[in-house]
């Protein structure tokens, strides 16, 4: 014979703790959502004559999720103990929880505890609603670790094979914002219009059809994202409000797909004087430096590529880096170039930007009885040339210099370097000035050190930049 109980606890969370009787042995069925451990572990002291013993109110106010079918009272209440960090005994009266001397100590190693939880269910209930559940949190698990691969995974298993799931929307919007990190466009395009045209009511439309149309401008497909973009005003109007910049942003990337620069500049300025801090961000100075190489203006794209460099990631600045180098060498940036070969040593942009810079200095034709003068009279030839107004040519004399500096003593390679960033600033302007000074000063003693910040700071008050000037006066470069 077979005798059951149940007890159920409805609220913001929901607990549901059934225990039957079989042969003698308690069985039991436990659904719980959000709720304390203390929780579970009284209804199931309650519903087999126990009482709960050692469990402490920290332990006991850690939330679980559990969903387990017709366990042992043993087994179930091991899982139990394990999500708060115990271990557990039973006898006829007690439930006695006691401290795991291998039990987890930090949030990180609790979380590690959690998605261990949530793989278990998404495994062994892998067609139940639940694993829902279970394939969203483990998203977003990867997501906070950076793993937008393996995020993307889980979000796309939730649309798949839960379309019905109140999750379904968000998992479609973490899956193409996920796959958006990692560059994939064409599949991000295919999940925004997923989202789009997903049949429940949810409150993404919008970013839906923005996400699409920063897909296709992505892609190179500008027309179709300008139109889906007139469609998205027309339908949802913004004229203010961050939705409003974001939007301008796309549309001037669309812009620039479509081969319209200039209006495509027009509407980045726009975005930029509402949210100046938009001229600093990666993907502003990426797209600026396209503009400005579809402009012709190849100059100012080498430098904003660098610049987008900076702010990039290692495998990604080295391709930006590698722009940087050829849109130099293109326009006969040779300092530019050298300078870019120095700052790409141990990247994986050395080898193809060392080889544009040999071929410009052997194109360039140098005085063959450079190479063999020693550094001091280096820098005596880059002194001479600076004061003819050759200050590109002094740069090349120096450059060897500003990476070894065998054959100096400390005042002949602060006078280089004072050199080499007064030419650059004169050339190329104060940032790259700034850079010379900046890689400098991690070898400098401390009067030479002020020197370097002094001159940082002239070349900066000569620009008007005046925070700047201020900070390397105040011996921040």
């Amino acid at each position: 014979m077979i005798t059951a109980v149940a007890l159920t606890l409805l609220s913001a969370s929901t607990l549901d703790v059934r225990i039957a009787q079989r042969d003698g042995d308690a069985i039991c069925s436990v659904e719980a959502r959000s709720v304390r451990v203390l929780d579970v572990a009284a209804q199931i002291a309650a519903l087999t004559g126990r009482t709960v013993v050692g469990l402490s109110d920290e332990a006991g106010r850690i939330t679980v999720d559990l969903e387990l079918q017709e366990r042992s009272l043993e087994s179930t209440l091991s899982a139990l103990a394990g999500a708060a960090g115990l271990v557990v005994s039973i006898d006829a009266k007690q439930i006695v929880f006691t401290p795991d001397v291998g039990a987890h100590s930090t949030q990180a190693e609790l979380d590690e505890a959690a998605e261990l939880a949530w793989l278990r269910t998404a495994r062994t209930y892998a067609d139940h609603p639940r694993a829902a559940d279970a394939h969203w949190n483990l998203g977003l698990a990867e997501e906070r670790r950076g793993n937008v691969t393996a995020a993307a995974v889980h979000f796309e298993t939730v649309a798949q094979r839960f379309p019905a799931s109140d999750l379904t929307p968000q998992a479609l919007l973490h899956q193409a914002q996920a796959l958006e990190a990692s560059a994939e466009w064409s599949d991000a395009a295919t999940v925004w219009s997923q989202l789009a045209n997903h049949g429940s009511r949810h409150p993404f439309q919008t970013q839906a059809r923005l996400g699409l149309a920063r897909a296709w401008a992505k892609k190179g497909d500008g027309r179709l994202a300008l139109s889906l973009l007139e469609s998205l005003d027309q339908l949802y109007p913004v004229t203010v409000g961050g939705e409003h910049i974001e939007r301008l942003c796309v549309r001037a990337r669309a812009l620039q797909a479509a081969g319209r620069a200039n209006e495509a500049l027009d509407v980045l300025d726009e975005a930029a004087r509402l949210e100046p801090t938009l001229s600093e961000t990666l993907d502003t100075l990426q797209l600026r430096a396209e503009i400005a190489s579809a402009m012709g203006e190849l100059d100012e794209a080498s430098r904003l590529w660098f610049a987008a460099s900076r702010r990039a990631q290692p495998a990604d600045a080295a391709r930006l880096l590698t722009l940087a180098a050829d849109a130099a060498r293109e326009v006969g940036d040779l300092v530019g170039l050298l300078f870019l070969e120095r700052v790409a040593k141990g990247t994986a942009a050395s080898a193809a930007i060392e080889l544009m810079a040999t071929e410009a200095r052997s194109t360039l034709g140098l005085d063959p009885t450079l190479a063999q003068l020693a550094a001091p009279a280096r820098v005596t030839r880059a002194r001479e040339l600076r004061a003819v107004g050759e200050c590109g040519r002094a740069y090349i004399v120096l450059e060897p210099l500003l990476v070894d500096r065998t054959g100096l003593d400390e005042a002949q390679w602060l006078e280089a370097v004072e050199l080499a960033a007064r030419c650059a600033d004169q050339e190329h302007g104060v940032e790259r000035a700034a850079q010379i000074l900046r890689a400098a000063a991690s070898q400098a003693q401390p009067d030479a050190l002020r020197r370097l910040c002094l001159l940082a700071g002239e070349l900066y008050e000569s620009r008007e930049l005046w925070d700047l000037a201020a900070d390397a006066f105040g011996g921040r470069l």
